[in-house]
């Protein structure tokens, strides 16, 4: 990456209370020669970045140099917003640790059950969690368990002054894993009637899933043509 600030102009700048001035490069500079290729379709192609590719690895692929990577941010308005995609371990990763808990999947009016901060026992298994969130809509309660025991097909139970409710969980899996929502066969999101099963035409989309698309709607991206890539470089250092 320093090969392309290198060209960038310095300007005086001071740091804090600090009496001098210090030279550094003026990274707010902006050269539209880049955008005025954008939308012509002569000077790109499209590259679908494999599971693992880093951004020189695939300037180096193309242009047989790492040095030009940074041309597939200016091209990429996604790339810019986004970043790069991750490989798909890294991304599973990262929603592990957005999505730590375990679900609970319970086929009932949950109106009054169950509330956030407190605290829920397996009857079968012992395992107790404390409910961390709740949504209403597809009948699943969000559990942090508490224990070393984990949460199965069972009746859970909590007392609350005095008052015993239970409820009958009929599956669970990790929270990463667990439906964020439903879609029909068309791919459009559908609501769910949250005390019944849901219907086989129906599609379940986790978390991950989620999380999957996103990152696959960045893979393909537009780079320069092998023959232009020298131009355009040449033309940005040249107007820097």
């Amino acid at each position: 990456m320093s090969r392309y600030f290198k060209n960038f102009p310095q300007v005086e700048y001071k740091f804090g209370t600090e009496f001098d001035s210090t030279l550094i490069q003026d990274l707010t500079v902006y050269i539209d020669i880049i955008d005025q290729l954008k939308d012509d379709t002569t000077s790109y192609g499209t590259y679908d970045i494999l599971d693992g590719d880093r951004p020189d690895q695939v300037s180096f692929k193309l242009y047989g140099t790492p040095n030009y990577h940074w041309t597939f941010y200016y091209l990429n308005d996604k790339l810019r917003r986004q970043g790069w995609p991750l490989s798909y371990r890294e991304l599973t990763r990262h929603v592990q640790k957005l999505y730590p808990n375990r679900t609970l999947v319970i086929r009932e009016h949950l109106l009054t059950k169950f509330q956030v901060g407190e605290t829920v026992t397996g009857s079968s298994t012992g395992a107790t969690g404390l409910v961390i969130r709740r949504n209403l809509d597809l009948g699943h309660v969000i559990i942090k368990p508490t224990n070393n025991k984990t949460f199965q097909a069972e009746v859970i139970t909590n007392t609350i002054d005095g008052v015993t409710n239970s409820s009958t969980v009929v599956s669970t899996s990790l929270e990463y894993l667990s439906a964020h929502h439903y879609e029909d066969t068309s791919g459009n999101t559908v609501d769910i009637d949250p005390t019944q099963a849901v219907g086989a035409e129906l599609v379940e989309k986790t978390y991950l899933n989620r999380y999957e698309l996103e990152n696959d709607n960045v893979r393909r991206i537009k780079v320069f043509t092998p023959d232009l890539i020298s131009l355009v470089v040449e033309k940005f250092e040249d107007e820097l």
